[in-house]
C-alpha cells in the first residue's frame, strides 16, 4: 500500500500515460457523419479502451483543416489498490 500510495504523491503512477510516448490503445471506435461542403459533424463519437470510454460531438472542417469537438472521457478502472470509482467529467 505504501508504494501505491508513494506511486500517486510523486506521479510516477502516471508514467506511460502522459508524455511525448504515451499512447492508449483503442479497442472499439466508432461514429457516424454527415457530410456537407467539406464539414463532417457526428453527434455520436466513441471510443473505448480498456481503461477509458470517450463519447464526443463535434465538426471536422476539411477545408480549413480544423476540428472542434467535445469530449466526454469516463475511467474505466481506478488506480490500482486504491478502489476508486469511476471519475468522469460532467457535460455542461
Amino acid at each position: 500500500m505504501s508504494r501505491v500510495l508513494q506511486s500517486v504523491l510523486t506521479a510516477d503512477v502516471l508514467n506511460g500515460a502522459v508524455g511525448d510516448n504515451a499512447k492508449t490503445p483503442f479497442s472499439q471506435i466508432g461514429a457516424n457523419f454527415t457530410v456537407q461542403n467539406g464539414m463532417l459533424r457526428t453527434n455520436d463519437l466513441m471510443l473505448t479502451s480498456s481503461v477509458v470510454e470517450i463519447n464526443g460531438k463535434g465538426t471536422v472542417d476539411l477545408p480549413n483543416h480544423a476540428l472542434d469537438f467535445y469530449l466526454e472521457p469516463k475511467a474505466k478502472k481506478g488506480i490500482p489498490g486504491l478502489k476508486l470509482v469511476d471519475i468522469g467529467i460532467p457535460s455542461t
